[in-house]
């Protein structure tokens, strides 16, 4: 048997699972097709990546048991997609992906990745589906050629014929996920310009509620919309009366301006609503 053969179909270690069998789970590192014949795995928002949770409930076992396959494996992993992700990234993922205002870091996943940890968890019946799923193609070219050969030129006919489907398979699987990539960034790009259209459609709205007049002053409606702070009625009450309070203790009044919803409603500096706004809502 030629170098090649033994390359390609060597037996298969019993166990994918284990640390020295690093080599053969690199070679089914692409094998993304296999997660949704398995189960459908959920995304976050932007389809692309899956939280430490989503992989959680895809293979069904508690979070605590992937965190700690990550940390078991954190360079096979990265390697194929596993990354955690924060400062200006992680905000901006935020907005896009929904995820909690109060998080400092996110791990995510990519479909590399969640593949790596089907092939690496122990105890998992999705995650032996997984493993089996990979192999399928493996065992049936390897059980075909312990066979007799039935083609004309025999054994070395015959692996090449399965070497071109393999390499077809693989370009196909190549060309889907420059699709998916595409798709992806397509819809990324999409949702950056929805929310930039949002913030200046939501600027627009401030301004015109403020009924500002030449020095600037705002409703403070208005001054909550510019500056993310509550807009529901209770809470820019409390801020205009505050504003009001400070202006008197001054000796000024706030102004009357005409609204066209609300009609008649005042108008206060910013710095006053700035003061206002510190002191309800720790800074503006």
């Amino acid at each position: 048997m030629s170098n090649l053969d033994l390359d390609l179909f060597e037996p298969m270690p019993l166990d994918l699972t284990a640390p020295e069998a690093r080599r053969e789970r690199d070679r089914y590192g692409d094998r993304t097709d296999v997660l949704d014949k398995v189960k459908a795995l959920e995304y976050l928002p932007d389809g692309v990546h899956v939280t430490t949770e989503l992989v959680a409930n895809y293979f069904e076992v508690p979070a605590e048991t992937i965190k700690s396959l990550v940390h078991d494996n954190r360079e096979e992993l990265e390697n194929n997609g596993y990354r955690v992700i924060t400062g200006t990234e992680l905000s901006s993922f935020k907005k896009l992906s929904c995820v909690g205002l109060r998080a400092r870091s996110l791990a995510v996943f990519n479909e590399r990745a969640v593949v790596r940890v089907g092939l690496l968890l122990r105890d998992s019946p999705i995650a032996q589906a997984v493993r089996d799923a990979v192999q399928d193609g493996y065992d049936y070219a390897r059980r075909e050629l312990a066979r007799p050969a039935r083609r004309t030129g025999g054994r070395l006919d015959f692996l090449r014929e399965m070497l071109d489907q393999v390499e077809a398979v693989e370009a196909e699987q190549e060309r889907q996920r420059e699709e998916q990539n595409r798709q992806a960034r397509e819809l990324f790009q999409q949702a950056q310009e929805q929310l930039r259209q949002a913030r200046e459609l939501a600027e627009v709205r401030a301004r015109i509620d403020s009924a500002e007049n030449a020095n600037g002053w705002l409703t403070a409606l208005a001054y909550a919309k510019l500056n993310g702070l509550p807009t529901d009625q209770w809470s820019t009450n409390q801020l205009g009366r505050l504003a009001s309070k400070l202006m008197r203790t001054a000796g000024q009044e706030p102004k009357k301006v005409h609204h066209t919803v609300w009609g008649e409603v005042g108008s206060y500096p910013t710095d006053v609503l700035d003061e206002a706004a510190d002191t309800l809502f720790g800074g503006a």
